[in-house]
């Protein structure tokens, strides 16, 4: 899975590696109609630079081929609802987020996150996103929607409509951009002087360590380090001043952006920007590689030997790490039976590249089988609990990570 070709990181300019090498595959996000619809299939190779210690793919796809039918709802969840009361408790509390302030989601998608940031500000909060499918369906008198990319042209527009903010958050959306200088240069346009720009994201020390390597797919152009947001963020005069990592996909940081120089930066920042690179070494992230392939050589192990034994596997979630897992094992709709989801745009469909039909979840909770595999692993706890909660105490779980093994 190695390759020796070199490229340049888009974040500091140095020359870069290809270290992984996950073949070619269709759009995560790109659910097919039949199965016998041609799907193309693109180039997944991440790279890794030892100057800014940046991860990126070798290779960005244009907004239109990402987006063009983008099927992706944030989903209802104990466990997000739980994270969203979370990180707003740690907004509030270091005074970022204020009654006053004025505030601005990017990359909003339904608006859960705004709901709960609405109940404590005064000002009407806006929320931003280029998913016209899903915005037309978000209804508030309270939040204003707009149906854009976020870049310096919108953010100017915006600026316009609603005037500057002084709380700005993008939650797993900023390594979605092949150019993140846009959002920033936007960032510049739209956010106050002395105002908090908040960047959450999977955070890669997490994913090497826990051999995460389904969150690598062509949306996440980028897998974020602390080091390299340092970097890119220093070429525009912003610095991060604290950080939080939340236990949500598979661990997350939350990173607390402000103008350099303005404010202090906070002892546990430090703190967590020492243990990263203490940890983040080149051994680490060889001992990662290794990892991926003794993942994907016992997960198809696990699978064969289930099949073998004539039991039934439901996939539960149609998630595009999900895909990336499924494809890189290339593991198809001849092992796994159904796919189960409870996002309705999804139902009916066929997952991208193994061809697995997408039934509903109370479909596959009424008819469940022998085995789930979890490709919603990280909201892991919730979906047992949820499928114990039916009277199913037969069904066992394959869980991918860090090792594949079985829950009973």
């Amino acid at each position: 899975m190695m390759d020796n070709s070199e490229n340049y990181c888009r974040i500091c300019g140095s020359t870069i590696k290809t270290i992984l090498d996950l073949g070619n595959t269709p759009l995560a996000n790109s659910l097919i109609s039949s199965r016998v619809v041609h799907e193309e299939k693109y180039e997944l190779h991440l790279q890794y630079c030892k100057e800014c210690k940046n991860f990126q793919l070798s290779k960005c796809l244009d907004n239109t081929t990402l987006y063009k039918e983008y099927l992706y709802q944030t989903p209802d969840s104990i466990m997000l609802d739980k994270h969203y009361d979370n990180i707003l408790s740690f907004f509030t509390q270091n005074n970022y987020l204020k009654p006053e302030s004025h505030c601005l989601e990017i990359g909003c998608n339904k608006g859960q996150l705004l709901n709960k940031i609405n109940k404590i500000v005064e000002k009407n909060p806006v929320g931003i996103d280029p998913a016209e499918n899903i915005l037309v369906n978000n209804i508030s008198e309270n939040i204003n929607f707009e149906i854009d990319f976020f870049n310096p042209e919108s953010a100017e527009i915006l600026v316009k409509k609603h005037g500057k903010f002084d709380f700005i958050i993008a939650r797993h959306c900023f390594a979605h951009n092949e150019r993140p200088q846009d959002i920033l240069n936007g960032l510049k346009i739209s956010l106050s002087e002395g105002g908090y720009f908040i960047i959450e994201n999977a955070y890669t020390l997490n994913t090497i360590l826990n051999g995460e390597f389904d969150q690598i797919y062509h949306e996440h152009m980028y897998l974020y380090t602390i080091s390299s947001l340092k970097n890119l963020l220093s070429q525009f005069d912003y610095e991060i001043i604290n950080s939080n990592i939340a236990p949500v996909h598979g661990g997350s940081i939350i990173a607390v952006c402000a103008q350099k120089n303005k404010y202090p930066i906070s002892h546990d920042h430090k703190i967590q920007e020492k243990i990263e690179n203490i940890m983040l070494t080149s051994n680490r992230i060889h001992s990662f590689i290794k990892q991926v392939n003794d993942t994907i050589v016992n997960l198809k192990d696990i699978i064969k030997t289930i099949k073998e034994e004539k039991k039934s596997i439901y996939c539960y979630g149609a998630t595009a790490k999900g895909n990336t897992l499924l494809n890189s094992c290339n593991i198809t709709s001849k092992e796994i039976d159904y796919c189960i989801d409870n996002t309705e745009i999804k139902i009916g469909k066929f997952l991208p590249g193994s061809k697995i039909e997408i039934i509903s979840e109370s479909n596959g909770l009424d008819n469940p089988p022998d085995f789930f595999l979890l490709t919603a692993w990280n909201y892991s706890s919730e979906i047992i609990d949820k499928v114990r909660a039916t009277g199913n105490q037969k069904s066992k779980f394959i869980i991918p990570y860090p090792n594949p093994h079985i829950i009973n």
